[in-house]
């Protein structure tokens, strides 16, 4: 066999050698790929349910402080109250709810059973008011009257906020709907006219 020959061989063993190469580091590619486009949209995913419950809580927020506010002013205790607002109220306030709750009843006082709810921007001013009945003996009622009345506030303008994202959302489609209607019927005619008036 000639150069020539061992030459045509080595170059046809280095193409499929190559070739296999590159088929192998397409699908480790696409592997990779495909499992960073699952991680993104499972983040999104989690994203996306964090944000849904935090509105749930900050809707959920002005109830609890108006019926711990209304079961304070019929007479019970605290605890008493939150045992109500717990048996009619959803979830994921409830599940709040419910760790306060066992908090107390494994003998924390208030302070430290609510402690842990003044991180959380919807029941912060709920937790805060309670907190600070308990450390001065003040009555409760009208604080979480005054509570609840903030807390719709803070609703109402998250709920505003939501309203005009979504309208500049809807708005964005429409856009691109209609920005190539418009180069096609607009813009492209009247290049086209220039075009023949200058080379026709």
């Amino acid at each position: 066999m000639g150069v020539l020959g061992s030459l045509t061989i080595a170059l046809a063993l280095w193409v499929w050698l190559s070739s296999r190469a590159r088929s192998r580091i397409r699908a480790l590619a696409s592997v990779d790929s495909k499992a960073e486009s699952a991680s993104v949209t499972s983040n999104q995913q989690h994203r996306g349910h964090l944000k849904e419950t935090r509105l749930q809580m900050v809707a959920q927020a002005p109830v609890v402080a108006d019926l711990l506010s209304a079961s304070v002013a019929a007479g019970a205790s605290v605890p008493d109250a939150l045992d109500v607002v717990i048996a009619v109220i959803d979830e994921p306030m409830r599940g709040k709810l419910q760790s306060v709750r066992a908090s107390g009843q494994l003998g924390a006082p208030a302070t430290a059973a609510w402690a842990d709810l003044l991180d959380d921007d919807a029941l912060a001013p709920i937790a805060g008011a309670i907190i600070r009945s308990a450390r001065t003996g003040a009555s409760i009622s009208s604080v979480l009257d005054a509570a609840a009345v903030d807390l719709r506030h803070t609703h109402r303008a998250q709920v505003e906020v939501a309203a005009r994202s979504a309208g500049i959302r809807s708005v964005a489609p429409l856009a691109l709907c209609f920005l190539p209607a418009y180069l096609l019927v607009g813009v492209v005619p009247v290049i086209a006219g220039f075009a023949e008036s200058l080379f026709g």
